[in-house]
Order: structure tokens, then C-alpha cells, then sequence
């Protein structure tokens, strides 16, 4: 009979010690001049984590030591599909072929394998769903608690992402000098915009109102909203949306906000994906494209009104 091997579960670190007796200490040195690159803490540990997924994989499934020599593309390809038969997310499986690349890419480079037999297998194509966004109920219970709770700076913040989509970073680096009010318009010039581009955005009415009583009450100079120690941070934005968040029982991040500013005025301007693109500063089409898509809610009301 055929013996399997059982393999421990190893902390997130390279080293000989940690990896199992079945990996050679090929792939041990592989592993340690990969993470060399300058990758985040998240990025190495998610590589580490997928390496071993794989390595573990390799010997339960062959009943040997895991060798450069001895992998085959099948290998690749019958790993991606294990995985997918086991329920593993697409994005997961897909993130795991991606360091299992880089991986035999850089036993390429030290010449323990010609080739590499992960570049001919294909990632996992997943279907596109519209941006995570707010329900018209979680926003009402969500600017309540901003409203009761909330100063006026935390509610042009708010605002300025909810109303306007702009980004938390565009927001929190906006200047006075970049808000053009009047009677019956308003426009914000987001010059610190991703890419480097500037564009215009005129404000709705709730922005222009909010905005009006803020400039007359703070009478803020130079950045428009500013925090107790001095300009308002990225990171602080990220805090206050996070804290009435929590009040209102919604779970959502300051990127939310903008998609829901998104897919808001797509209800109310069907088909209008280029003045939306143009209000968001993406840089194509495609991009603004994901807005069309359904959400899986809608798909699964769908489903639920089906017959058959």
C-alpha cells in the first residue's frame, strides 16, 4: 500500500528548521533569496504561506521529497485544480500560481530548472462583480450616526467621498484654494489626484451646503480640513470613517464611500460611464467598466426569482 506522508504545520519563516524533512534544502535556499526582494510583511508572509501550501501538497500527493528535478507542469496544473475542487476562493488559488512562479522563476535563475513549469499554466478566470458598496438602508443608518455624532469637519470628509467620490487621500490633501463656491454651484479642483492628473468635480448641493457652513465656521487656512495636531492624514480619515461606522453597526472603508458615490450616480445617470470616469480621474474606461457589473446580491435575487 501506497504510504502518504504527514506533513506539521510550520511557522511563517525560512529556514531549514521550519520546512519539513520531505523539502531539500534547494528549496529552502530558493525560498530565502526570493524573499530578499523588497516585498511588504503581508506580501512575504502570503508567499511563505502559499510555498508551503504547495510543498505540502507536492508530497502528500506523490508520496515523495519535493525535487526541482522531479516537477512537472501537471504538477502545477493539478495543484491549481485541487484547489478549486476543495473551494479555495479564485483569487487565492490564483495568488498562490503567482509565488509558486516567482518561486520556480528564481530556481531558473539558479539554474536548478531550465525552465519554468508554472509560466504555461493559466490562472483561474473570475467573474466580475461590481465594487462592494453601500445599500441605500446602510447609508441612511450610516450618515445618521455622522449627523448626531459628528463635527462638521467629519462630515465634509464624509461628504467629500460620499457626494463627490473622491479619494480619502485627495480629500484630506485639499486646499482652501481649491474649492470654487458660489450661489448655486460649487467645484472642488482635485489637484493631488493618482497619476499626478487634475481634474474638476462639481459638488452637489448637500457638499455645497456642508461646505459653505464649514468655511464660514472655521474658517480654515491653507489645507481645508485639518486634525487637533495640524492637517488631517489619510490615516486619520481612515479612523474617523471607521469609528461611525462602528456606531451605525455598518462595516465599510473610506474606498466604499467612493464606490457607492459610483454606483449612486449610475442609477441616476444610466449609461453615463464616461462623465462617471471622468468624475472618478480613472485613467480608462475599463476601469469604470467594473460599475456596470452586478453585485452578488442582485445575482442572487436573480437566482431566487427563477423557475424551473
Amino acid at each position: 500500500m501506497k504510504s502518504t506522508l504527514t506533513i506539521p504545520v510550520y511557522p511563517l519563516t525560512i529556514s531549514k528548521h521550519n520546512f519539513p524533512p520531505v523539502v531539500s534544502a534547494d528549496a529552502v535556499r530558493v525560498a530565502t533569496l526570493l524573499l530578499e526582494h523588497d516585498y511588504s510583511a503581508n506580501s512575504r508572509e502570503a508567499i511563505i504561506a502559499d510555498l508551503k501550501s504547495f510543498l505540502f501538497w507536492f508530497s502528500e500527493k506523490n508520496g515523495e521529497a519535493f525535487s526541482f528535478k522531479r516537477l512537472t507542469e501537471r504538477d502545477v496544473a493539478d495543484f491549481r485544480d485541487d484547489a478549486r475542487r476543495n473551494g479555495r476562493a479564485v483569487s487565492t488559488i490564483n495568488r498562490r500560481l503567482v509565488s509558486l512562479r516567482l518561486f520556480l522563476e528564481m530556481a531558473v535563475q539558479e539554474g536548478l530548472l531550465k525552465t519554468n513549469p508554472a509560466k504555461g499554466v493559466r490562472q483561474l478566470k473570475s467573474q466580475p462583480l461590481a465594487p462592494q458598496c453601500l445599500s441605500p438602508q446602510d447609508t441612511r443608518k450610516f450618515l445618521r450616526e455622522v449627523e448626531i455624532r459628528g463635527n462638521q469637519r467629519d462630515r465634509l470628509l464624509i461628504e467629500l467621498m460620499l457626494g463627490s467620490g473622491l479619494r480619502v487621500s485627495e480629500a484630506v490633501n485639499l486646499n482652501v484654494d481649491d474649492v470654487q463656491l458660489s450661489e448655486r454651484k460649487g467645484l472642488l479642483i482635485v489637484r493631488h489626484a493618482k497619476g499626478g492628473k487634475e481634474r474638476r468635480v462639481p459638488l452637489h448641493p448637500n457638499v455645497r451646503r456642508l461646505l459653505s457652513e464649514y468655511l464660514e465656521a472655521v474658517k480654515p487656512i491653507g489645507r481645508l480640513l485639518n486634525g487637533q495636531r495640524g492637517e488631517l492624514t489619510t490615516m486619520g480619515a481612515h479612523f474617523i470613517v471607521k469609528k461611525y461606522a462602528a456606531k451605525a453597526g455598518v462595516v465599510l472603508h473610506c474606498h466604499t464611500l467612493r464606490h457607492t458615490f459610483a454606483m449612486n450616480y449610475l442609477r441616476a445617470n444610466p449609461s453615463a460611464i464616461q462623465t462617471l470616469s471622468q468624475l472618478l480621474g480613472h485613467s480608462s474606461l475599463d476601469v469604470t467598466s467594473l460599475y456596470l457589473q452586478h453585485t452578488v446580491e442582485q445575482l442572487e435575487e436573480g437566482i431566487e426569482r427563477m423557475s424551473y
